[in-house]
């Protein structure tokens, strides 16, 4: 489990990367199929792009930027993924099965030609808002509902605004997680309800 209570912070959402914005740290963008976390002061430098843009972002999930098919032989059809992140992988195949009329519908009829299903390739993230309700602490501890957590995605806790010196003051952090839930710890018990932002990284 890998969790982060990052204090009196916020991450905010800032929808998708535009190049006259200026972010600074912990603004959340998305780009080019994936999502990625400002890290320093950022303006023009597009995530997964920009030459040096790790000095800016860091990626926290990677989607695909774009599909590229080139045929550098007769016969042999190479097609290559980029991915948000910038890298990319190649792979080749023969072309002469794919001919007209080398699949009929016959075929297709009688699933002796089964389908592939393809999804995509595509880390998500969720972003998230829960309550702490002031009546929900048992002892030191208080386990909420929280969609879309399992107990191996990475999470990143941090109270909203309003809810920073509560928080900080009484020691509230989020210390597990499981299928759709998130536990949190405090060093004592707050007087009133709390509210948190998370990110869910998949």
């Amino acid at each position: 489990m890998a969790t982060y209570t990052l204090g009196q912070a916020a991450i905010v959402n800032m929808g998708t990367w535009n190049g006259s914005t200026s972010y600074v740290p912990l603004n959340f963008v998305a780009a080019n199929g994936g999502s990625f976390l400002c890290k320093a002061n950022a303006t023009n430098i597009q995530p997964g792009v920009t030459a040096g843009w790790q000095n800016y972002w860091v990626s926290c999930g990677v989607g695909i930027k774009g599909i590229a098919i080139t045929s550098p032989t007769a016969g042999t059809a190479t097609v290559t993924v980029t991915l948000s992140d910038g890298s990319s992988s190649s792979f080749s195949f023969g072309t002469t099965a794919l001919a007209d009329g080398s699949v009929s519908t016959a075929k297709l009829a009688d699933k002796s030609v089964t389908p592939v299903k393809t999804e995509g390739i595509q880390t998500q993230h969720l972003t998230a808002a829960v309550t702490l309700p002031a009546s929900g602490w048992s002892g030191n501890s208080q386990t909420v509902s929280a969609a879309g957590v399992t107990s191996a995605n990475t999470v990143l806790s941090s109270p909203a605004a309003a809810s920073w010196e509560s928080a900080r003051d009484n020691g509230v952090r989020c210390t597990g997680q499981g299928a759709g839930t998130l536990t949190f710890t405090c060093d004592s018990v707050p007087g009133g309800n709390l509210s948190y932002n998370i990110v869910i990284l998949n």
